[in-house]
Protein backbone atom coordinates (compact mmCIF):
# COMPACT_ATOMS: atom_id res chain seq x y z
CA UNK A 1 0.00 0.00 0.00
CA UNK A 2 1.00 3.29 -0.79
CA UNK A 3 0.99 6.99 1.51
CA UNK A 4 -2.03 8.35 -0.43
CA UNK A 5 -5.61 9.26 -0.29
CA UNK A 6 -6.55 6.67 -2.07
CA UNK A 7 -4.85 3.77 -0.03
CA UNK A 8 -4.77 4.59 3.28
CA UNK A 9 -7.77 3.63 4.57
CA UNK A 10 -6.90 0.43 3.55
CA UNK A 11 -3.78 0.47 5.34
CA UNK A 12 -5.56 1.37 8.57
CA UNK A 13 -8.30 -1.58 8.41
CA UNK A 14 -5.21 -3.53 7.82
CA UNK A 15 -2.50 -2.43 9.47
CA UNK A 16 -2.17 -5.62 12.08
CA UNK A 17 -0.54 -6.98 8.41
CA UNK A 18 1.49 -4.58 7.41
CA UNK A 19 4.68 -4.95 9.37
CA UNK A 20 7.29 -3.56 6.92
CA UNK A 21 8.03 0.14 5.64
CA UNK A 22 9.56 1.38 2.12
CA UNK A 23 11.05 4.53 2.18
CA UNK A 24 13.14 5.62 -0.90
CA UNK A 25 16.20 8.10 0.05
CA UNK A 26 16.72 10.59 -2.93
CA UNK A 27 19.45 13.35 -2.87
CA UNK A 28 18.39 15.90 -5.35
CA UNK A 29 21.00 18.16 -6.77
CA UNK A 30 19.86 21.54 -8.33
CA UNK A 31 23.00 22.53 -10.06
CA UNK A 32 24.45 20.76 -13.15
CA UNK A 33 23.31 17.48 -12.04
CA UNK A 34 20.27 18.15 -11.95
CA UNK A 35 18.95 16.18 -14.78
CA UNK A 36 20.44 13.19 -13.37
CA UNK A 37 19.25 13.95 -10.19
CA UNK A 38 15.36 13.85 -11.22
CA UNK A 39 16.41 10.51 -13.44
CA UNK A 40 17.61 8.87 -10.62
CA UNK A 41 14.91 9.96 -8.31
CA UNK A 42 12.29 9.21 -10.74
CA UNK A 43 13.83 5.74 -11.60
CA UNK A 44 14.04 5.29 -8.08
CA UNK A 45 9.97 6.00 -7.61
CA UNK A 46 9.62 3.76 -10.30
CA UNK A 47 11.43 0.81 -8.98
CA UNK A 48 9.66 1.24 -5.22
CA UNK A 49 6.10 1.56 -6.62
CA UNK A 50 6.95 -2.08 -8.60
CA UNK A 51 8.17 -3.37 -5.43
CA UNK A 52 5.31 -2.15 -3.30
CA UNK A 53 2.50 -3.40 -5.78
CA UNK A 54 4.34 -7.01 -5.57
CA UNK A 55 4.08 -6.67 -1.77
CA UNK A 56 1.03 -5.16 -1.22
CA UNK A 57 -0.57 -5.94 1.81
CA UNK A 58 2.74 -6.25 3.85
CA UNK A 59 4.33 -3.44 3.13
CA UNK A 60 3.31 0.16 3.16
CA UNK A 61 5.73 2.38 0.90
CA UNK A 62 6.24 5.99 2.30
CA UNK A 63 6.76 9.49 0.61
CA UNK A 64 10.85 9.25 -0.44
CA UNK A 65 13.12 11.54 2.09
CA UNK A 66 14.68 13.98 0.22
CA UNK A 67 18.26 15.83 1.27
CA UNK A 68 21.15 17.75 -0.51
CA UNK A 69 24.63 17.96 -0.04
CA UNK A 70 24.06 20.64 2.30
CA UNK A 71 22.93 18.46 4.91
CA UNK A 72 25.95 17.31 7.14
CA UNK A 73 26.15 13.47 6.43
CA UNK A 74 26.36 12.60 10.38
CA UNK A 75 23.44 14.77 10.96
CA UNK A 76 21.84 13.37 8.24
CA UNK A 77 21.85 9.45 9.78
CA UNK A 78 21.07 10.85 12.99
CA UNK A 79 17.59 11.78 11.41
CA UNK A 80 17.25 8.82 9.81
CA UNK A 81 17.69 6.97 12.60
CA UNK A 82 15.35 8.79 14.51
CA UNK A 83 12.80 8.41 11.72
CA UNK A 84 13.15 4.72 11.72
CA UNK A 85 12.63 4.89 15.57
CA UNK A 86 9.27 6.82 14.91
CA UNK A 87 8.37 4.08 12.30
CA UNK A 88 9.10 1.34 14.27
CA UNK A 89 7.29 2.72 17.45
CA UNK A 90 4.14 3.42 15.30
CA UNK A 91 3.59 -0.34 14.82
CA UNK A 92 5.93 -1.49 12.19
CA UNK A 93 8.56 -4.52 12.70
CA UNK A 94 11.04 -3.39 9.81
CA UNK A 95 11.43 -0.66 8.09
CA UNK A 96 13.56 0.19 4.77
CA UNK A 97 15.93 2.52 3.20
CA UNK A 98 15.93 2.08 -0.47
CA UNK A 99 18.56 4.73 -2.31
CA UNK A 100 20.83 4.60 -5.28
CA UNK A 101 23.41 6.92 -3.27
CA UNK A 102 26.67 4.90 -2.68
CA UNK A 103 27.41 7.12 -0.14
CA UNK A 104 24.79 5.22 2.45
CA UNK A 105 26.52 1.82 1.44
CA UNK A 106 29.11 3.29 2.91
CA UNK A 107 27.12 4.17 6.07
CA UNK A 108 25.13 1.05 6.36
CA UNK A 109 26.29 0.67 9.44
CA UNK A 110 25.25 3.74 11.13
CA UNK A 111 21.63 3.23 9.91
CA UNK A 112 19.17 1.55 12.58
CA UNK A 113 16.72 0.77 9.86
CA UNK A 114 17.49 -1.61 6.71
CA UNK A 115 19.32 -0.61 3.35
CA UNK A 116 18.78 -1.79 -0.29
CA UNK A 117 21.34 0.10 -2.42
CA UNK A 118 21.33 0.00 -5.46
CA UNK A 119 23.97 0.51 -7.53
CA UNK A 120 23.73 3.05 -10.89
CA UNK A 121 26.46 2.29 -12.66
CA UNK A 122 24.86 -1.58 -12.88
CA UNK A 123 21.35 -0.27 -14.49
CA UNK A 124 20.38 1.91 -17.46
CA UNK A 125 18.49 4.49 -15.10
CA UNK A 126 17.53 5.79 -18.84
CA UNK A 127 15.05 2.61 -19.21
CA UNK A 128 12.22 3.53 -17.09
CA UNK A 129 10.16 0.63 -18.94
CA UNK A 130 7.52 -1.03 -16.56
CA UNK A 131 9.32 -4.35 -17.31
CA UNK A 132 12.80 -2.63 -16.64
CA UNK A 133 11.78 -0.93 -13.34
CA UNK A 134 9.79 -4.45 -12.47
CA UNK A 135 12.73 -6.80 -13.34
CA UNK A 136 14.74 -4.35 -10.88
CA UNK A 137 12.26 -4.64 -8.34
CA UNK A 138 12.22 -8.84 -8.00
CA UNK A 139 16.18 -8.51 -6.85
CA UNK A 140 14.45 -7.06 -3.61
CA UNK A 141 11.77 -9.54 -2.89
CA UNK A 142 14.26 -12.44 -1.50
CA UNK A 143 15.68 -9.83 0.84
CA UNK A 144 12.27 -8.46 2.23
CA UNK A 145 11.28 -12.42 2.95
CA UNK A 146 14.65 -13.06 4.67
CA UNK A 147 13.79 -10.16 6.34
CA UNK A 148 10.38 -11.38 7.30
CA UNK A 149 11.15 -15.09 8.21
CA UNK A 150 14.31 -13.48 10.81
CA UNK A 151 11.49 -11.76 12.43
Amino acid sequence: MKWDRLTIDDYLENRQYIDTALVPLIKMELGNNARLSAVQATWLSGVVNHLEEQLMGRVLLLPALTYTEAHEADMLAAYLNRYTEYVLQSGFKHQVYITVEEEWEKRREKLRGGLFYIDASEVDMEDQSSQALFDLSQKFVPSLISLWKKG
